[in-house]
């Protein structure tokens, strides 16, 4: 069995890893393969597999692969698979035709009450946001998840915690956020600080991370 077929078949994240890992480049018949499970669409594994490690699928084909999952109804854990997979592609490597329609995409995860997928989507978001940006992310604060709201901040922390605390409040005011959520901001950039000050850093503004099922524990949750 060639480690490409293992990758395909691997069904513990910890084993798909290693697996990956030890291939060091995609061969023609890789690719062919690869391929072929994506247009047949049929080996849920194989496909959960790929779009975990996006980067294995080849760049003529990648595109239209993340964008089937990600907006899959039918296969919610071909979602969070491509998701986790994101930051492969990066946003920097996104058609812009797609990246606004992939951006409204993950905005809208974020605010799923599914824990899993809003907390990681929270986390995959952050590396898809251009400055122009920042405001609608920050807007969905309250998420429904409690661990996306604290990656929210976590993420407004790391872009602009260490700006005087009367321009960071200011920022909050011109993206228009309520006085309230405002409020909630600000109470984590003093908390913030004041950790800084006691132990020279902080954790607050690296994001959360939550445990990625096997496609198996989907299968039977």
């Amino acid at each position: 069995m060639t480690k490409i077929d293992e990758f395909f078949k691997a069904q513990d994240l910890d084993d798909l890893l290693s697996i990956r890992r030890e291939i060091q480049e995609v061969t023609e018949e890789d690719a062919r393969k690869i391929v072929d499970v994506l247009d047949k669409w049929e080996d849920e594994q194989a496909v959960y597999n790929l779009l975990i490690h996006s980067s294995l699928i080849p760049e003529g084909h990648r595109i239209a692969a993340v964008d089937r999952a990600l907006f899959s109804r039918e296969q919610p854990y071909f979602v969070l698979a491509v998701v986790v997979g994101l930051p492969g592609p990066g946003a920097e490597k996104t058609p812009d035709s797609y990246h606004e329609k992939w951006l409204t995409r993950l905005l809208e995860l974020v605010k799923t009450e599914e824990g899993v997928l809003g907390s990681r989507t929270s986390v995959t978001i952050a590396g898809w946001l251009e400055e122009r940006n920042y405001k609608r992310y920050l807007e969905v604060y309250p998420a429904s998840n409690e661990t996306a709201s604290k990656n929210i901040i976590s993420f407004a922390l790391s872009k602009f915690g260490d700006l005087p605390r009367q321009e960071f409040n200011d920022l909050l005011e011109e993206y228009q956020l309520d006085a309230s959520i405002r409020d909630q901001f600000l109470g984590e950039y003093d908390q913030y600080h004041a950790e800084i000050k006691e132990k020279g850093s902080s954790h607050r503004r690296w994001p959360l991370y939550s445990y990625i099922p096997n496609y198996v524990e989907f299968r039977t949750a």
